[in-house]
């Protein structure tokens, strides 16, 4: 099991870079995912994705929109508007029909299928 004593400050240096890489390339399925939970506006979704993943993935704002307009254009979501109780309308997000599926097909083509192969889940438990 991992512990920070179990690894050199240098060890950590490339762990700590690996996890940033890492992490930033999950965003959009942690944000599919929110949405599979429910339809959410978007700190809600920040705030998903930042409790599922044990606060590893907070990601920024302009982060956030930029992969929100990208899903959006893509018609893997979509969003309603509604009006606030001060300030401007807010967006609330949900995933589409389409994005269900896409969602699915992923999840079962690179995370169900491969890190549920028992010779692979072996390995990364073997530590």
């Amino acid at each position: 099991m991992y512990t920070s004593q179990s690894v050199t400050e240098f060890e950590l240096t490339l762990l700590n870079g690996w996890e940033e890489v890492y992490l930033k390339s999950q965003l959009t399925l942690w944000l599919l995912l929110g949405l599979k939970a429910g339809e959410k506006h978007m700190a809600e979704i920040k705030d998903f994705i930042a409790t599922a993943t044990n606060d590893l993935l907070s990601p920024d704002d302009r982060s956030m929109y930029r992969t929100l307009r990208r899903l959006t254009a893509g018609s893997v979501i979509q969003f309603t508007t509604k009006p606030a109780k001060n300030g401007p309308d807010y967006k609330v997000y949900e995933l589409t029909k389409e994005g269900r599926h896409v969602l699915a097909a992923f999840v079962e083509r690179n995370i169900t299928s491969v890190y549920f192969n028992p010779t692979i889940r072996n390995l990364m438990k073997a530590g």
